[in-house]
């Protein structure tokens, strides 16, 4: 059985995910906890290939972070690949001895307390997801977006294009079969030309981008993810998509400076549908998990302890929290990628007693649908001019952006 970190992870991995919370030696003992996992257990047998999911875990975070979920996919039959983006992520020691340490800007951000690029992106990270009218939000989501390319931001412009190549990397090599030999039975037994994608918070904005731009996506998930992607943002997605929330009714600052609405907005409610069919697409669906934190949408749930469980990961019940991202996944996948009769989603929200909702987008439609002609296509080519801008800084900005973004790239 595999301990959740491997001794040799102690030092690196472990470590640096406690840095992240201040104190190195948070989760040092987790190579004591055994999870259900086997080392190299051997594939299950099949007349055909298996159904197959690659996942992103979150920004400075660790490919194990959701090791529960991918148990719980694994042993409903699915082949799930993990992607540890170095750098951007806790330390990984690789076989050879190596570790990849964090970027130093993340280790050690340097934080200049007159930035008024800083003090401006916090206002409109107000803006965006309190309690504001939707013309009052995107404006702010428009410019925000223009202020991270006026400033190079290291998330949209560096960050975003790396992990979307990482992805298409990875899906790459395995489908060419290029691997140690080591898994190759279990790459030969694997369905890369029909595949889940999905990731956590940063890994499932990345997921977003990739079901745009890879045939090979044939059903996907952001858990909590924002937008620093910035393809999907009015634009229908080509595939089945879950956008799985925590419960943004919290206030995310912490300091109670942000307007929590009686009904509260998504931080992703321009994404993944157009604006005029935002809420009415049947194959877009948004699920919340009530008294949980963004950070509980992952294995935390289940390492913290009060007192640092209510602030870190939400009041909700572990059971509630982990087993509501279990079994709303694996529903999702199981009708769009086994083609199951599942009653999805109703019938797996219903068995947590109304802590696990469905999050109505429509409100958005019922807004955009209202606005004059002009005031759309205002909001329309600012959006655009926002994508042109981003296509620079990805190789694949012809079919991410669309021709007029490729042509714009090149000017």
């Amino acid at each position: 059985i595999e301990p959740y970190y491997r001794d040799h992870e102690v030092d690196s991995t472990a470590t640096g995910v406690g840095v992240l919370f201040g104190a190195p030696f948070l989760f040092q003992h987790l190579n004591l906890l055994d999870t259900n996992s086997l080392k190299d257990a051997p594939v299950l047998s099949s007349t055909g290939k298996l159904p197959t999911i690659i996942y992103s875990h979150g920004y400075t975070s660790f490919a194990g972070q959701n090791t529960v979920l991918m148990e719980e996919l694994a042993s409903h039959g699915y082949i799930v690949y993990s992607v540890h983006h170095t750098y951007d992520a806790s330390p990984v020691t690789f076989a050879n001895g190596h570790t990849a340490d964090f970027n130093p800007h993340i280790k050690n951000p340097v934080v200049e307390p007159n930035d008024e690029a800083a003090q401006k992106g916090n206002e409109l990270f107000l803006k965006m997801f309190g309690d504001y009218p939707f013309e009052d939000r995107l404006d702010a989501f428009i410019e925000s977006h223009n202020l991270s390319l006026k400033t190079q931001g290291a998330l949209a412009t560096v960050g975003a294009p790396i992990w979307l190549d990482d992805r298409l990397f990875v899906l790459d090599q395995l489908d060419a079969g290029a691997v140690p030999n080591s898994v190759k039975d279990l790459v030969a037994a694997s369905n890369f030309k029909a595949t889940g994608q999905m990731g956590m918070s940063f890994g499932g904005s990345t997921t977003g981008a990739l079901c745009h731009l890879d045939a090979r996506c044939a059903a996907g998930i952001n858990m909590d993810g924002g937008d620093y992607h910035i393809t999907p943002i009015n634009a229908e997605m080509p595939v089945p998509f879950l956008m799985l929330h925590s419960d943004f009714g919290k206030d995310m600052m912490g300091d109670g400076s942000m307007k929590i609405a009686d009904e509260p907005y998504s931080f992703n409610d321009f994404s993944y549908n157009s604006f005029e069919k935002a809420g009415l697409d049947d194959d877009t669906y948004r699920v919340r998990i009530k008294k949980s934190t963004h950070i509980g949408i992952s294995d935390y749930a289940l390492f913290a302890r009060q007192p640092l469980q209510g602030p870190l990961i939400g009041t909700g019940e572990d059971h509630t929290i982990i087993q509501g991202q279990n079994r709303v996944i694996l529903g999702f996948f199981d009708k769009h990628m086994k083609s199951k009769n599942n009653g999805f989603p109703a019938q797996q929200i219903a068995e947590f007693n109304g802590e696990v909702v469905e999050y109505d987008n429509s409100r958005l439609s019922t807004w955009w649908n209202a606005l004059p002609a002009e005031k759309q296509a205002e909001y329309e080519l600012r959006i655009q001019a926002v994508k042109r801008g981003y296509s620079g800084y990805y190789a694949h900005s012809s079919k991410l952006f669309g021709a007029q973004a490729s042509l714009a790239s090149t000017e």
